[in-house]
């Protein structure tokens, strides 16, 4: 299929097609540009896909160095299998502001466990330096793709009307 076939189809369309086939995302590009290996370009511009999964709180990691001792540099997420099992499903560091930091922070501090809550353990080198807690706290978290792991995970917000018990494993 030749590039001009692709031509005047509305960006939402080839959008809803790359997704209904598990596609990252699209590449767009102006007709008469050229590909420049190792160059980025605003000619061709990458739009991924992202969606969307509610998780489990099960753990937080510290910052390892600067800012203030102690803060929370991401938190380890959990969610239910087919068979009722808490499960890992990724660690999540981005998307959170200075404030909503400190505020997870505090409230995860009043909900810490002493061992992993999961059901089935994550992998070795997730489960180092974790702080456990109590999966209490559900959140909303936009990633590309999960295959084990979320990936690219990004940080939307507490839901705390969503029961935990309700959280199944991102598609």
């Amino acid at each position: 299929m030749s590039g001009s076939e692709w031509t005047g189809i509305p960006v939402d369309t080839i959008l809803a097609t790359a997704a209904t086939h598990g596609l990252e995302g699209i590449v767009s590009k102006r007709l008469d540009s050229v590909y420049r290996p190792g160059t980025r370009s605003r000619l061709w511009l990458k739009t991924p896909l992202r969606r969307s999964a509610e998780v489990i709180i099960v753990g937080w990691v510290a910052s390892s160095g600067g800012g203030e001792f102690g803060a929370l540099a991401s938190l380890v997420l959990g969610a239910y299998d087919q068979a009722g099992r808490l499960v890992y499903v990724g660690n999540v560091g981005t998307g959170f502001s200075a404030a909503a930091r400190r505020a997870l922070r505090r409230r995860l501090t009043e909900l810490a466990i002493i061992e992993p809550p999961f059901d089935r353990s994550p992998p070795p080198e997730r489960a180092t330096g974790v702080h456990w807690v109590s999966p209490r706290l559900v959140g909303t978290v936009e990633y590309r793709e999960s295959a084990g792991a979320l990936r690219h995970p990004s940080w939307r917000g507490l839901r705390v009307e969503i029961d935990p018990a309700t959280a199944g494993l991102p598609d």
